[in-house]
Protein backbone atom coordinates (compact mmCIF):
# COMPACT_ATOMS: atom_id res chain seq x y z
CA UNK A 1 0.00 0.00 0.00
CA UNK A 2 3.13 2.34 0.83
CA UNK A 3 4.46 2.47 -2.83
CA UNK A 4 1.38 2.66 -4.50
CA UNK A 5 0.75 6.45 -2.37
CA UNK A 6 4.40 7.05 -3.33
CA UNK A 7 3.49 6.96 -6.93
CA UNK A 8 0.26 8.71 -6.23
CA UNK A 9 2.25 11.32 -4.70
CA UNK A 10 5.01 11.21 -7.87
CA UNK A 11 2.13 11.74 -10.02
CA UNK A 12 0.25 14.19 -7.81
CA UNK A 13 3.74 16.35 -7.47
CA UNK A 14 4.00 16.28 -11.32
CA UNK A 15 0.62 17.61 -12.20
CA UNK A 16 0.93 20.06 -9.61
CA UNK A 17 4.63 21.29 -11.03
CA UNK A 18 3.68 21.29 -14.53
CA UNK A 19 0.49 23.23 -13.61
CA UNK A 20 1.90 27.08 -13.90
CA UNK A 21 3.52 26.05 -17.20
CA UNK A 22 0.45 27.03 -19.52
CA UNK A 23 0.84 30.76 -17.67
CA UNK A 24 4.59 30.71 -18.52
CA UNK A 25 3.58 30.20 -22.11
CA UNK A 26 0.72 32.83 -22.42
CA UNK A 27 2.94 35.40 -20.52
CA UNK A 28 5.51 34.83 -23.04
CA UNK A 29 3.47 34.10 -26.09
CA UNK A 30 1.38 37.62 -24.93
CA UNK A 31 4.30 39.70 -24.34
CA UNK A 32 2.04 40.87 -20.92
CA UNK A 33 1.79 39.79 -17.57
CA UNK A 34 -0.63 42.94 -16.66
CA UNK A 35 -4.02 40.29 -15.74
CA UNK A 36 -2.08 38.76 -13.66
CA UNK A 37 -2.33 39.22 -9.64
CA UNK A 38 1.12 40.23 -8.12
CA UNK A 39 -0.55 38.79 -4.72
CA UNK A 40 -1.54 35.12 -6.17
CA UNK A 41 2.30 34.39 -7.65
CA UNK A 42 3.92 36.04 -4.12
CA UNK A 43 1.39 33.98 -2.06
CA UNK A 44 2.70 31.20 -4.65
CA UNK A 45 6.23 32.08 -3.22
CA UNK A 46 5.26 31.97 0.03
CA UNK A 47 3.55 28.78 0.00
CA UNK A 48 6.08 26.69 -1.81
CA UNK A 49 8.60 28.03 0.26
CA UNK A 50 6.98 26.69 3.55
CA UNK A 51 6.25 23.67 1.59
CA UNK A 52 9.54 23.24 0.66
CA UNK A 53 10.99 23.61 4.50
CA UNK A 54 7.96 20.81 5.26
CA UNK A 55 9.07 18.44 3.05
CA UNK A 56 12.82 18.38 3.48
CA UNK A 57 11.97 18.09 7.78
CA UNK A 58 10.06 15.47 6.77
CA UNK A 59 12.11 14.04 3.98
CA UNK A 60 8.80 13.94 2.15
CA UNK A 61 10.64 13.58 -2.03
CA UNK A 62 7.58 14.29 -4.02
CA UNK A 63 6.76 17.36 -1.46
CA UNK A 64 10.17 18.68 -2.44
CA UNK A 65 10.54 18.14 -5.82
CA UNK A 66 6.59 19.74 -6.44
CA UNK A 67 7.25 22.43 -4.24
CA UNK A 68 10.58 23.56 -5.52
CA UNK A 69 9.11 23.36 -8.78
CA UNK A 70 6.32 25.71 -8.18
CA UNK A 71 8.99 28.29 -6.67
CA UNK A 72 10.86 28.21 -9.70
CA UNK A 73 7.58 28.50 -11.64
CA UNK A 74 6.22 31.00 -9.45
CA UNK A 75 9.73 33.25 -9.68
CA UNK A 76 9.43 32.90 -13.04
CA UNK A 77 6.48 34.52 -14.01
CA UNK A 78 6.93 37.21 -11.11
CA UNK A 79 10.11 38.01 -13.24
CA UNK A 80 7.84 37.99 -16.65
CA UNK A 81 5.86 40.30 -15.58
CA UNK A 82 8.00 42.59 -14.07
CA UNK A 83 10.23 42.45 -17.34
CA UNK A 84 7.08 42.71 -19.54
CA UNK A 85 5.93 45.86 -17.45
CA UNK A 86 9.16 47.75 -17.99
CA UNK A 87 9.41 46.95 -21.54
CA UNK A 88 5.54 48.00 -21.96
CA UNK A 89 5.69 51.12 -19.87
CA UNK A 90 9.13 51.97 -22.02
CA UNK A 91 7.38 51.06 -25.34
CA UNK A 92 4.86 53.93 -24.23
CA UNK A 93 7.08 56.61 -23.07
CA UNK A 94 9.13 56.40 -26.53
CA UNK A 95 5.85 56.00 -28.54
CA UNK A 96 3.96 59.51 -26.54
CA UNK A 97 7.04 61.42 -26.97
CA UNK A 98 7.18 60.09 -31.28
CA UNK A 99 3.74 61.34 -31.18
CA UNK A 100 4.22 64.86 -29.59
CA UNK A 101 7.64 65.17 -31.65
CA UNK A 102 5.50 64.52 -34.85
CA UNK A 103 2.39 67.04 -33.78
CA UNK A 104 5.29 69.76 -33.31
CA UNK A 105 6.80 69.21 -36.32
CA UNK A 106 3.26 69.16 -38.12
CA UNK A 107 2.01 72.36 -36.87
CA UNK A 108 5.29 73.77 -37.31
CA UNK A 109 4.50 72.94 -41.17
CA UNK A 110 1.38 74.19 -40.97
CA UNK A 111 2.68 77.93 -39.29
CA UNK A 112 5.15 77.96 -42.25
CA UNK A 113 2.65 77.42 -45.04
CA UNK A 114 -0.30 79.41 -43.41
CA UNK A 115 2.28 82.38 -43.19
CA UNK A 116 3.30 81.95 -46.53
CA UNK A 117 -0.53 81.87 -47.98
CA UNK A 118 -1.17 85.51 -45.74
CA UNK A 119 1.67 87.00 -47.87
CA UNK A 120 0.63 85.46 -51.05
CA UNK A 121 -2.93 86.82 -50.06
CA UNK A 122 -1.54 90.22 -49.73
CA UNK A 123 0.01 90.37 -53.00
CA UNK A 124 -2.90 90.06 -54.73
CA UNK A 125 -4.83 92.46 -52.91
Amino acid sequence: MNEIADILGYIGSSLVSINLIPQIIVIIKNKSGKDLSYLTSLTNVVASVLMLVYGINKKLIPVIICNSLILMSSIIILSLKKYYENINSYDVKNNYSGIINNVNNITEQNIKISMTDLKNQNNLI
